[in-house]
């Protein structure tokens, strides 16, 4: 009875959006189908009208419904054990954070605010941001990963939408895994030298939540939307960079979510239940004839880590002059010097607007110079990244270490419950409650 309802719900939500997206699409359609108009000289520009602030009182009432939210989620996953109240949950954080809201209350954005605050002086970070930004990793520290299994909507909307999931090869799964920390690494050094906010400008579900925006955007909203009826969650499990933030604390937690409320019998439904390939299954140790080569193998890959971590630093230093482009300053200064020597002939708007100010050149081309330094150091810097974490993978990927029965892995687990529906021991500890028979083994 509880598949049947959740199935139902899922096709209302099915049906709900691509109502919207029809909406959507013809808003977006007729945006950009008409030319844009021509202003005369005598046209009279309307008075601007800017938002007022908003209060200090609805920053709290968010904040504070993003912790209620996290702390019924992990009540739900880890006390009560309750795949309904966590469906129950994310229809209520699609309505209230991602239509209501329009997504702005955003962890995954608050991000780029942090590496703004951090390497910019003159940025200034609203505390509602910071808190929205640390609750989730906070939760993380002593639950996992609840913020993916309530309260965050573009991971609401992709759960509700899995139909028919297919499980991808191994290899696959792994390769495209190494996609979050590069795109962590790429976003804090955008948002910090000044190339702008890239969670925002990619975003898939934004244009949804907003109910408009450009043909583009809602093609490639439609696009995560159609791949995550059969991928199961793509954008947080291979584009997400603040859910490998989530990984790291959650490897931390001293309650996760557990498959079972007692010892796992090892049937292996669990493992058939899960979308998201996030279960590691029973393990023997290494046999003491193989461990001579599990040694080499562990060595060879400890010495190539400072090898790939330079490497990939320096590889990061030479990307940083194509990149630093994104910075509007580092763009119109190398717009202007092609103007000024000759090898354009006609201006862009930019360039004609920084020609008005009278602004000397000169100085437009020093503080060119410096963001593209800080471009370069922070390629440096991001390469070592990234060399870094690929070297702890293929470390990670040599060990092998003995284990007993079916347990989620903290760090890709996204605490949904759909375990707990397959899981016989699930279901025998719960017709013990509700018949009433106490069992003093079984701690839920």
């Amino acid at each position: 009875m509880r598949n049947i309802n959740l199935s139902k719900v899922a096709t209302i939500f099915l049906f709900t959006l691509m109502v919207v997206i029809l909406l959507g699409v013809s808003t977006a359609y007729g945006a950009e189908r008409f030319p844009r108009p021509e202003f005369s000289e005598d046209y009279v520009y309307p008075e601007n009208h800017y938002p007022k602030p908003r209060t200090d009182l609805r920053n709290f009432v968010d904040v504070s419904v993003l912790a209620g939210g996290m702390a019924l989620g992990s009540y739900l996953a880890l006390k009560k054990r309750s795949r309904v109240g966590l469906v129950g949950l994310l229809i209520f954080t699609v309505i209230y954070f991602g239509l209501y809201k329009k997504g702005c209350v955003c962890a995954v954005g608050s991000l780029q605010n942090m590496a703004l605050a951090l390497f910019q002086s003159g940025y200034i970070l609203p505390i509602s941001v910071l808190l929205v930004f640390m609750l989730p990793l906070v939760f993380a520290l002593f639950f996992g990963r609840v913020f993916c299994s309530s309260v965050c909507p573009i991971g609401a909307m992709q759960e509700l939408m899995v139909h028919r999931p297919i499980k991808l090869p191994l290899w696959l799964d792994r390769m495209l895994s190494l996609i979050p920390p590069a795109f962590l690494g790429i976003t804090v050094l955008f948002a910090a030298a000044g190339g702008g906010f890239l969670i925002c400008r990619f975003d898939p579900f934004i244009a949804f939540f907003r109910r408009g925006g450009t043909l583009p955007m809602l093609l490639f909203g439609l696009g995560f939307i159609l791949l995550g009826l059969y991928v199961a969650r793509p954008y947080c499990r291979y584009v997400c960079p603040y859910g490998v933030l989530l990984g790291w604390f959650s490897r931390l937690a001293p309650r996760h979510l557990s498959i079972t409320p007692d010892e796992c019998i090892e049937c292996g439904l669990c493992v058939d239940a899960c979308p998201y390939q996030a279960i590691r299954e029973p393990g023997r140790a290494v046999p003491g004839r193989e461990r001579p080569r599990a040694k080499r193998r562990f060595a060879l890959f400890l010495l190539l880590l400072p090898v790939l971590t330079a490497g990939l630093a320096w590889v990061g230093s030479l990307a940083a002059a194509p990149m630093s482009l994104a910075n509007p300053t580092v763009s119109l200064a190398q717009r202007v010097l092609q103007e000024e020597s000759g090898k354009v002939s006609d201006f862009t708007p930019e360039s004609e607007a920084f020609r008005a100010t009278g602004k000397p050149m000169a100085t437009l081309y020093r503080e060119a110079a410096e963001a593209r330094e800080r471009f370069i150091l922070g390629g440096w810097l991001l390469g070592g990244f990234l060399g870094l974490v690929f070297a702890l993978k293929l470390l990670s990927l040599t060990t092998l270490t003995a284990q007993k029965g079916y347990k989620p892995d903290p760090s890709r687990c996204f605490s949904c419950g759909r375990c707990f529906e397959y899981c016989p021991r699930t279901h025998a500890a719960r017709r013990r409650r509700e018949v009433g028979v106490p069992d003093e083994s079984i701690s839920v």
